[in-house]
């Protein structure tokens, strides 16, 4: 029973060993403060804690190191410099942070192809956020969009909703 513990002792010590070495040699090493990635599997995701936090540290006080941090999340995604540019134009607007300007210009370079379809997605995009944060304007375009088939698939259903939604808000801009 003692030599076959000492045996196994010995094969998992070769093989932690021959582990090691296979990770030293797939990490990712440090030169000239840049990373390179030698194993494609190397990613830098961040968790839904991580993210939020440090989403939050951009939107709220343009803080830099939380931007870098977003940039390799992102980095790390298929496509995902579209995701990056929602903060990649905050930081460069509100914050002129100006790596954020070659982003956004990397963003639209990396959609050469497909720029119409990236900017009617960014167009949808703010459509939907200025109705969700209550925008009598984003209401109405929204419905006539939803009426008509522009930019989103003939829907009445939604534009009888905002147009109920445009009703709200004239309400409560009314009784105040």
């Amino acid at each position: 029973m003692e030599k076959i513990k000492l045996v196994l002792g010995i094969l998992l010590g070769f093989a932690l060993s021959f582990f090691n070495a296979y990770l030293l040699k797939n990490s990712t090493t440090k030169t000239d403060e840049q990373y390179i990635v030698t194993n494609s599997r190397d990613v830098f995701i961040l968790d839904s804690v991580e993210f939020k936090l440090t989403s939050d540290s951009v939107l709220l006080y343009g803080n830099e190191d939380s931007y870098t941090e977003l940039l390799y999340h992102y980095g790390s995604i298929h496509n995902g410099s579209k995701e990056l540019l929602y903060y990649a134009l905050i930081m460069a607007d509100k914050y002129s942070y100006p790596e954020a300007s070659y982003n956004i210009f990397d963003a639209i370079k990396d959609f050469k192809k497909n720029n119409t379809l990236l900017l009617s997605e960014m167009m949808r995009y703010y459509l939907l956020y200025g109705a969700k944060n209550g925008s009598s304007s984003s209401c109405f375009q929204l419905k006539e969009y939803y009426e008509k088939g522009i930019l989103f698939e003939r829907n009445q259903r939604k534009a009888k909703f905002y147009e109920n939604k445009i009703n709200e808000i004239y309400k409560i801009k009314w009784t105040k």
